[in-house]
């Protein structure tokens, strides 16, 4: 029924067309001979722009969103009626036709079915404007960016009353488009206009609109907001909107990983299909965060997937995941300790696994400081339990996620995790053995980024370590994309680092995400230095002395060399710290680390929970303070 009416309204406008043009050529009096000719010569040319107008469908517009395209379809189909029509009446008649009305009435016809069309699309938007007040209700926002994606924006916002916005100007970093106004919204001016017209214009939220913008763009724009209290949220990328993989209305907070200072990776598992599709894929710290995305992404590139964690609930929790979203392959589940060798012997005769993904480690620095028998037990003799047991099971590759903290380490966690790295270069065997380091991950758990958030809500104070600790970050699923990558570069043995990008401040990430909640740092939001924790470095490096780098085939992964023969002291030390570790003194311990990894540089004795000093220094804070009972552990 809508194209009826489409094609009734085309064929009055050119009637009418017709008609108008006849005025201009005869005037107000119509020459009676003329109105006979002209009446037959409009329905010749209402049949042939008829046709024109179904060839090219102009009655199956969208007009909310018609542009330039649908102008184009509508000049060519008004052309290809124009031929024909004149065709039909210079070979069959009417005779006689003037020739001023046939080249004045496409002129007519096109200003006719186009000012109909516009109605049809402005008139919608002015009923909504007069029903929900637009120009007076609603959250009063700043768009940033006036290009394709802010117009688009704005648009959506129109279109949709129940989002409660109320766009009140145009931000862009362009002067051609200063003062301009766009669709009745004006262009304010550039970044450093943003503070005046927050205030000028009671903004309530700014939504950055540039989906392009890197990361040092992004950055720029929060800071040049430092001043305003107002939320933040940012559009998706255009390109994820066409794919459909993000709906337009989900215009979303601004996360930290946005600020990052290079372009983050676009991931897709189904990279790795061909390569995983029906393989057996174990997974050591399945319940962590990187362990839980590996296990996702290769469940994506259609992969069998064993989950190894001794979390038990953080193992339920991903499991429920993969099930619910890849039911035909659901996911084999055991909760096992990688220092029980006996329980992974069981646990890889049952599976046959061909790959391995060692991601289980205890991992935060100042904790293992005092808890060193934990870390040595976990990263180095958990690591040489599941090698060993993958190696003797005929698993083919074996690949250990390591961290940035192993090179030049201060820390035990570094020490035992570049100790573990030195345990896949001694090992002797067929495996393809793979170690890959990177830095920081935002959002993983213990990570700095949802402890500021947590301050962050309760109004501080925001703590950092110092003024100067710099960080090099990846969002947790690129990481993981990157270490599949190098998974599969691995020869005999390999080490690969990944490109983090420029490294991160602290201190600007922490006032960064004080402005981006709508708050101003150090007025709304205290920070507080705390110092150093043990273990800790104001700089985190990737390659250590005598290392370098290599590309590969893998963009944003580098192979390293110059990691040197096996060390003959690995396996000597390992059976050393099984036989002691839980007589030895930490300082002892240590010492057998330092055996291995000879950068190892600990920054001064420190109690371990389970080490004979700190029990010797228990019992002797406990007798000093009388009272006291919490000395074990304590550091």
């Amino acid at each position: 029924m809508r194209r009826f009416w489409f094609y009734v309204a085309d064929a009055a406008s050119v009637f009418l067309a017709i008609f108008l043009a006849a005025l201009v050529r005869f005037g107000s009096a119509i020459p009676a001979v003329e109105v006979s000719i002209l009446l037959r010569a409009a329905f010749v040319m209402t049949a042939a722009r008829l046709v024109g107008f179904g060839l090219f469908q102009c009655d199956r517009w969208s007009f909310r969103y018609a542009g330039a395209s649908e102008l184009r379809r509508l000049l060519a189909a008004l052309s290809l009626g124009s031929l024909i029509g004149w065709a039909v009446i210079y070979l069959a008649g009417p005779e006689g036709t003037s020739r001023a009305v046939l080249l004045l009435e496409p002129i007519f016809t096109l200003f006719l079915t186009g000012a109909y069309r516009f109605a049809l699309r402005v008139l919608p938007e002015h009923r909504r404007e007069r029903r929900g007040g637009r120009l007076e209700k609603g959250r009063r926002v700043l768009l940033v960016g006036a290009g394709e994606a802010g117009v688009m924006t704005l648009r959506e916002i129109r279109n949709h009353p129940e989002s409660d916005m109320n766009v009140v100007g145009f931000i862009d970093d362009d002067p051609g488009k200063h003062g301009l106004w766009i669709d009745g919204v004006r262009v304010i001016g550039g970044r450093n206009e943003i503070p005046r017209a927050v205030e000028a214009l009671d903004v309530e939220e700014i939504i950055l609109a540039i989906p392009s913008a890197t990361g040092d763009q992004m950055r720029s724009l929060v800071a040049a907001c430092r001043e305003v209290r107002t939320r933040f949220r940012i559009v998706p990328g255009l390109l994820s909107i066409i794919r459909g993989d993000v709906p337009f209305e989900r215009i979303r907070r601004i996360e930290p990983e946005d600020l990052l200072g290079r372009e983050t990776l676009e991931i897709d598992p189904r990279r790795f299909a061909d390569r995983l599709r029906g393989e057996t894929v174990l997974v050591t710290g399945a319940a962590g965060s990187i362990g839980s995305e590996i296990c996702r992404q290769v469940a994506d590139a259609g992969a069998r997937v064993i989950l190894l964690d001794h979390s038990e609930s953080g193992l339920f929790e991903i499991d429920g995941i993969l099930r619910a979203s890849r039911p035909e392959t659901p996911p084999l589940v055991f909760v096992a300790d990688i220092r029980n060798r006996e329980r992974l012997e069981a646990v890889f005769r049952q599976t046959q696994p061909r790959i391995v993904f060692h991601a289980a480690a205890c991992k935060h620095v100042p904790m293992m400081e005092t808890n060193i028998t934990e870390a040595v037990s976990t990263n180095i003799l958990g690591t040489r339990n599941v090698l060993e047991v993958a190696e003797s099971s005929g698993t083919e590759r074996f690949v250990l996620i390591s961290t940035d903290k192993a090179v030049r380490p201060t820390s035990v966690m570094g020490a035992t995790k570049r100790f573990a790295e030195e345990i896949l270069v001694a090992h002797d065997g067929r495996i393809v053995r793979a170690a890959v380091r990177f830095g920081n991950v935002f959002g993983s758990s213990g990570s700095v980024v949802p402890l500021f958030r947590k301050q962050i809500e309760h109004r501080g104070p925001v703590t950092v370590t110092h003024p100067h600790v710099i960080r090099y970050f990846m969002t947790i699923p690129e990481a993981v994309h990157l270490v599949l990558e190098a998974s599969f570069l691995a020869r005999k043995t390999d080490l690969f680092v990944l490109e983090m990008g420029q490294p991160v401040r602290i201190l600007d990430l922490a006032r960064n995400m004080i402005t981006l909640a709508g708050l101003r740092p150090d007025i709304d939001v205290p920070i507080v230095f705390t110092g150093l924790r043990p273990g800790e470095k104001l700089v985190e490096e990737v390659l250590t002395e005598g290392e370098n780098i290599v590309p590969t085939e893998a963009r944003k992964v580098f192979r390293v060399r110059g990691t040197g023969r096996p060390n003959p002291e690995v396996f000597r030390v390992v059976e050393d710290l099984e036989k002691r570790l839980y007589e030895a003194t930490a300082e002892e311990i240590r010492r057998m680390l330092k055996r291995v990894v000879s950068e190892y540089e600990p920054e001064g004795p420190r109690r371990d929970s389970l080490s004979r000093d700190s029990r010797e220094g228990a019992r002797d804070d406990r007798e000093g303070a009388g009272e006291e009972k919490g000395g074990a552990g304590s550091g």
